[in-house]
């Protein structure tokens, strides 16, 4: 454990200096803003409250916003497994089983800091808006969009959420935790789909993979026909909590579709880790 830690510790002290990264969060941050204004003037409009996290809940589940956020996420992870000069003796000190276990981990930290920073930034709006609630309570503006398809908020604002039975069951601190959770599945299995193939195709056909994937899910959720038709196959509607209450959709379905892919994945890895030659970052 302490050999996992501190190879995490050490990659995540290079995010400052890392290009890659700053483009990232920059991207993430870029797109939560163009929403949050859209979301804050909607419920001025609407003599509402704006709910601590009721943007994150919307964001993580709207084709609109979500697929843009998730770029972000994509290119932080997209030079898994990151190999560096020193990855010859990290592999050597630790063997290839922990290294893989280890980069793994970094996986998993690097989408988690990613969709917290997400939803801190929507927070902060949140609060800078000047009337913002705490209460796990849904606002009034959220009532108009989940409820009643509020069709100024479409035509003036361009926001939609219509999706009732996800506002009668959850709360916004509730599906706050549940939003964090099934878009950080999504990206972590895009983001073993990098690693995996990078690390033994020893190419950058990962991130090709993984951005195709991406994109067909965002396509299958713009297009209404196929979003009805076979949406419910899309890691993408998968990922998205308000689809869960839908017809045809479940939470156990959608955890299901997320996390198998996952482990396949991880164990694949881990299975052949014998396979794995020495490093050479210039092939990479």
């Amino acid at each position: 454990m302490k050999v996992v830690v501190s190879m995490i510790t050490h990659r995540l002290s290079f995010w400052k200096s890392d290009i890659r990264v700053i483009v990232s969060f920059v991207l993430g941050f870029g797109i939560s803003i163009i929403f949050a204004c859209r979301y804050i003037s909607f419920c001025r409009a609407a003599g509402s409250p704006v709910q601590l996290m009721e943007m994150f809940d919307i964001a993580g589940s709207v084709d609109y916003v979500m697929p843009g956020i998730l770029l972000g996420a994509l290119l932080l992870v997209s030079d898994a497994p990151f190999v560096s000069g020193s990855t010859p003796y990290e592999i050597l000190r630790t063997g290839k089983k922990r290294w893989i276990c280890s980069s793994v981990a970094y996986l998993v930290v690097c989408c988690t800091l990613y969709f917290l920073a997400i939803a801190f930034a929507f927070a902060i709006m949140a609060a800078a808006s000047g009337n913002v609630s705490f209460t796990n309570r849904w606002s009034t503006a959220m009532k108009l969009l989940a409820e009643r398809d509020a069709q100024f908020a479409i035509s003036i604002f361009k926001i939609q959420f219509y999706y009732p039975n996800y506002f009668h069951t959850l709360t916004p601190y509730g599906a706050f935790l549940r939003t964090l959770l099934f878009n950080n599945l999504y990206a972590l299995v895009l983001a073993m789909c990098i690693f995996a193939f990078n690390l033994f195709a020893r190419a950058n056909c990962g991130s090709i993979i993984a951005f195709t994937i991406h994109i067909i899910g965002t396509v299958i959720e713009k297009e209404p026909w196929l979003s009805v038709s076979i949406g419910k196959f899309s890691l993408l509607q998968c990922a998205m909590p308000a689809f869960h209450f839908e017809e045809g959709m479940s939470t156990l379905y959608a955890l299901i579709v997320l996390t198998v892919p996952t482990i396949l994945l991880i164990f694949f890895c881990i299975r052949f880790s014998h396979l794995l030659e020495p490093f050479q970052k210039s092939k990479l």
